[in-house]
């Protein structure tokens, strides 16, 4: 619902509203059980405000093996060799405001995954640059046969580094 509707909508404030009443009518027959509820989620959401599609830009996409992938707001990039540091330069100048860019190696050290031991696949997926984003901008994601045939955008999504995404509240009621 957030991600077609967005976290401010109506729609979404409605669910919440009929969520809290079946939460209240719940905890009513749960009274006198010696029960205790928890409610949390497992991430936060964020309001899309700006989508760039990299797709439609040449410099960035001649610096690319493959096109980007894994989430919009935390991006996987597979770039060639012989142009890292003019993708870290076109990066840093076009998006340095709203995305934070990783090595591979970066992104692994600071455990942006977890800790304990790495899947063995994960070299295959995350590319050997992740982007995470800090405000409220994400990438369209696609390949270059999809691009003439572009997917609905979300409004809302995760996956980035704003509080809105990283700090999830927690309701315990006794």
């Amino acid at each position: 619902m957030l991600h077609q509707y967005g976290c401010e909508s109506n729609e979404a404030k409605e669910f919440v509203l009929d969520t809290e009443k079946k939460i209240e009518n719940l905890y009513n027959t749960l009274i006198d059980t010696n029960t205790l509820l928890i409610i949390s989620a497992d991430h936060g959401h964020k309001d899309i405000e700006k989508v760039y599609d990299i797709l439609d830009m040449e410099d960035i996409e001649d610096c690319l093996i493959l096109p980007p992938s894994l989430e919009s707001r935390c991006t996987a990039f597979w770039v060639k060799e012989e142009k890292k540091t003019e993708f870290e330069q076109i990066f840093q100048e076009r998006f340095g405001e709203e995305f934070i860019l990783y090595t591979k190696e970066e992104f692994l050290r600071k455990n942006m995954l977890g800790i304990g031991n790495k899947h063995k696949k994960v070299d295959d997926f995350i590319g050997n640059y992740i982007s995470m984003s800090i405000r409220g901008a994400s990438f369209k994601l696609g390949t270059y046969i999809s691009k003439d045939n572009k997917p609905a955008l979300w409004k809302s999504t995760h996956c980035g580094l704003s509080p809105e995404e990283m700090e999830v509240p927690i309701i315990v009621i006794e």
